[in-house]
């Protein structure tokens, strides 16, 4: 059982997003801001000082607003600036995760493990192992069904599982022992096997 800036200001904004390399242009200019300067930013980034600067003045020529002022030694967002660059962190977020994803893919990591696992195996174990593999490969969805009696052995054998944790091994398949289990049986008081007169 299984229970996407152009010069002109009047063309879309969209556009300078579409562009090679514009995330790492966005990207340079959140680590001045981070940094407080230009100087600081690329000694962050390994990059040189001249190429953090020309690479931030193109990224302001394409958007066509000032995004940065200098106040004293230090560089900061102008309005146009914080609103842009707080969307523009979510663009390199989703980057980052993107190439996260194709690494794993690329080490052969699967996108999606299908876990099959009988109810009597204990809840906290199972529980912890899967925070420690979301830990180890965050970009790997676990889908998890629960199982009864054999309803693990159908999950493989009706391909719906790639993992099961279960009782019994069915024949075609490898496993491996993980735990021992005592089982206690027990009946009503009333119960006729209660009148047997033995253990």
């Amino acid at each position: 059982m299984t229970k996407s800036i152009s010069t002109h200001r009047s063309q879309p904004l969209r556009l300078a997003l579409d562009d090679h390399h514009t995330l790492d242009q966005w990207r340079m200019l959140a680590a001045v801001v981070d940094a407080g300067g230009f100087a600081a930013a690329a000694e962050s980034l390994g990059k040189g000082q001249a190429t953090v600067s020309y690479a931030v003045a193109q990224l302001q020529k394409a958007v066509g607003v000032p995004l940065l002022e200098v106040r004293g030694r230090k560089a900061v967002l102008t309005n146009a600036g914080e609103i842009l660059l707080r969307r523009a962190r979510h663009l390199l977020s989703e980057s980052a995760a993107l190439q996260r994803l194709a690494d794993n893919l690329q080490q052969t990591h699967t996108p999606l493990i299908r876990l099959a696992v009988d109810m009597i195996f204990p809840l906290d174990r199972l529980f912890n192992a899967l925070a420690l593999f979301s830990q180890e490969f965050p970009d790997t969805r676990i889908e998890l069904l629960e199982t009864v009696l054999s309803g693990g052995s159908e999950a493989l054998l009706h391909r719906e599982a790639d993992l099961v944790l279960t009782s019994r091994v069915p024949p075609g398949f490898f496993g491996e022992r993980l735990q021992a289990f005592a089982f206690v049986l027990v009946a009503h008081r009333d119960h006729p096997l209660h009148q047997l007169q033995r253990p």
